[in-house]
């Protein structure tokens, strides 16, 4: 489940930041998809490659021979190119009027060009971070909401009834406050994505959830937190998905 959400939510930051359908779920084999798992996948020599660039300069760190140095650089320079690629076609559609400014303007980016306050170097750092961050956060946060609704599916939870008794939506689940869990923070530090993350995790969780009966494949296994900047199941999440007709 791990992977697929990750493309998933990569196949949707695309066009909305963008305007560009990088399709990795459905091309098995995805370049980008690939390099962003190659980044973003957990493990202790990764943990560590962190912690050394948290703790050190980053030219300090930068010039330890870490194989991880060498790994990163390959694989932030291919997706840097990507987006420099995507930039420039933008740029050059924009200047022999094959686009208009309201189509530029359907994605996040074009909206950014327009203004012209940035580089295009500048550009294609927001286009990493807006990546990294924009798919790897939901697709995490996906892959455990799947994992605790295999384990505890109780749709109740989230209906209350009114005077009349009819069903309503109650907007908490059984937490004591709508505030139990402030995952985007307030104030002047809060994500600038909160919304379209909230609006995106609404939607395929609700497509994953009404179009399968999920279980656990193994019940019995014992998951395993691993990550650093997101956490995920150091084994993979492994669900048995059978399709629901009608949805």
């Amino acid at each position: 489940m791990s992977v697929w959400a990750s493309r998933l939510t990569l196949d949707i930051i695309g066009p909305v930041a963008m305007g560009c359908d990088f399709q990795s779920l459905l091309n098995k084999e995805n370049k980008i998809a690939d390099n962003f798992l190659e980044i973003l996948n957990p493990s202790r020599e990764k943990l560590i490659f962190l912690s050394v660039n948290v703790i050190l300069p980053q030219w300090i760190a930068h010039r330890i021979h870490l194989r991880l140095n060498r790994v990163i650089d390959q694989e932030t320079g291919f997706l840097r190119a990507v987006c420099h690629d995507i930039v420039l076609e933008k740029r050059e559609a924009l200047k022999s009027h094959k686009v208009d400014t309201k189509a530029l303007e359907a994605d996040i980016f074009g909206t950014i060009m327009l203004r012209g306050e940035f580089s295009d170097d500048e550009l294609v750092d927001q286009m990493l971070t807006f990546l990294a961050a924009g798919h790897e956060t939901t697709a995490r946060a996906l892959t455990w909401a799947c994992y605790l609704l295999c384990e505890q599916f109780i749709p109740e939870r989230w209906i209350d009834a009114d005077d009349k008794g009819h069903s309503i939506v109650n907007h908490h689940g059984g937490a004591p406050t709508n505030f139990a869990q402030i995952t985007f923070l307030h104030g002047q530090r809060l994500c600038i994505g909160k919304g379209l993350a909230r609006a995106e995790l609404r939607c395929v969780a609700a497509g994953v959830v009404g179009r399968f009966v999920m279980q656990m494949q193994r019940p019995e296994e014992e998951i395993h937190i691993a990550g650093a900047v997101t956490t995920k199941p150091k084994e993979g999440m492994h669900l048995k998905m059978t399709r629901v007709e009608g949805w």
